[in-house]
């Protein structure tokens, strides 16, 4: 057994669950997954040539991917094709090409693991390139179970577009960018990427029951975005935990919002039922349950109708529930 499987089979072991925050945010947050250096050696050649398919070029007829792949350059899967992720599967990016290694995605392509089977993504070197899949608008498609890492990113700008139950990490960027378009994000995981979910352009996706936890912003809501922002935990991220700019105006409601070292929310957004502590460096057990639209906790958000005394039960990811 590679070290890649030792490490991923230990991690599914611990249930996707190591260390509990705190308890006011009524989350669990997963364990690191395995290091660059517990994947098998993508540079090495008897590993290329015995395990790895490398992927370039435009999809001519659907495909099924499974095993290790490797993606050069930019693969284009266009309108019309297919292409299908198998459970265990392993997309790898090169980082010596031009322009970067990336899924460019007109037509459709389904990745879709399982609780103890993901479907990991990573580059294939440490790098701050764009690498990762780009669904244009008309295409569809579907991420659930992946493992995001060391900048692998989605970029959506379909609104038939599901991502869930997936983890994103380690990225310098934003791990989804939300373009234009109002797909799911749900259930998922986001933590030390500098941005969790990016909306720009009149976005107005729903990010729904995701723990966002030890990024440097939350959520960012661009260019007129609306999204909507219901039964998360959005703890511990070093900046704000939602900002807004350029007049969005996000819809937030029933998320417990703690201990981010800026504004829970700031510029811009309608609150609800929201439950907020310990955020912008007040007391960590300081409860915000008033309804000012300015308090040490909100700036300049433009409605709170309700708050909450304790948390949201429901909120975060259900797979730690």
């Amino acid at each position: 057994m590679t070290r890649f499987r030792r490490a991923l089979w230990a991690w599914v072991a611990a249930g996707c669950c190591a260390f509990v925050v705190a308890a006011a945010t009524g989350c669990a947050a997963p364990q690191p997954l395995p290091s660059a250096e517990e994947w098998e050696d993508p540079s090495d050649p008897n590993v290329r040539a015995e395990s790895t398919v490398t992927k370039s070029g435009t999809i001519a007829a659907d495909e099924v991917w499974s095993g290790a792949i490797l993606v050069r350059g930019e693969v284009f899967v266009p309108e019309g094709r297919t292409v299908t992720v198998e459970p265990n599967a392993r997309i790898l990016f090169a980082t010596d090409s031009e322009p970067s290694s990336k899924i460019v995605v007109e037509g459709a392509f389904y990745a879709q693991g399982d609780f103890q089977r993901s479907v990991f993504f990573a580059a294939d070197a440490r790098t701050k390139a764009w690498h990762g899949v780009l669904f244009e608008p008309g295409s569809a498609g579907r991420v659930s179970y992946g493992q995001f890492q060391y900048e692998t990113r989605l970029h959506i700008r379909s609104s038939a577009v599901g991502v869930t139950f997936s983890q994103f990490s380690d990225n310098t960027g934003a791990a989804v960018t939300v373009e234009a378009a109002s797909p799911t994000v749900e259930d998922n995981v986001f933590r030390t990427n500098v941005v969790a979910v990016r909306c720009l352009r009149q976005a107005s996706p729903d990010i729904l029951n995701n723990t966002i936890i030890g990024n440097v912003y939350g959520v960012v809501a661009e260019d007129g975005s609306q999204p909507n922002i219901a039964r998360n935990v959005i703890a511990s991220n070093r900046q704000q935990g939602i900002v807004s700019q350029g007049a969005s105006s996000p819809h937030v409601n029933s998320n417990n919002i703690v201990r981010n070292g800026g504004y829970a929310v700031q510029d811009g957004g309608r609150l609800s039922d929201n439950f907020i502590q310990g955020n912008n460096g007040t007391v960590p057990i300081a409860v915000d349950t008033s309804l000012s639209v300015n308090s040490a906790q909100l700036f300049g958000v433009e409605e709170v109708v309700s708050a909450r005394s304790s948390p949201v039960p429901e909120a975060g990811d259900r797979r730690t529930r």
